[in-house]
């Protein structure tokens, strides 16, 4: 039971370094706020709200794997070498694919219940 306190307490700390000095994870951080709250606002199915929840976290470890791509890259080779780039470009752009997978979703599970909502306005 040591071990696993301490490795949760070790992943902690990965997430508290990536929230003091990744912007990036900030942001989608307080995006994955928003649609967890919107989650509770809303009357969403168990499906739906299951579906908001794996997306956001998703989405978190992806911002958090890049986060650690670019951070050992840029240790490993300091000076910019364009194969380097291209290995950072590809890893954003497992980040962009799934956060724009997690953006239609919401879109499509949280319309229905803004558009009702304006309508009553």
């Amino acid at each position: 039971m040591r071990k696993f306190a301490r490795s949760v307490k070790f992943a902690l700390q990965g997430i508290k370094e990536l929230g003091a000095n990744d912007r990036n994870f900030r942001i989608m951080l307080a995006i994955a706020f928003m649609a967890v709250i919107l989650s509770f606002y809303f009357p969403l199915s168990t499906t739906e709200r299951a579906i908001v929840f794996m997306l956001v976290f998703l989405v978190l470890a992806f911002e958090a794997l890049n986060s650690m791509i670019e951070r050992l890259l840029d240790f490993l080779h300091p000076h910019q070498e364009k194969r380097v780039g291209h290995i950072k470009d590809i890893a954003a752009g497992a980040v962009f694919l799934i956060s724009l997978c997690a953006l239609i979703a919401g879109l499509i599970i949280f319309s229905p219940h803004i558009l009702s909502l304006a309508l009553k306005l």
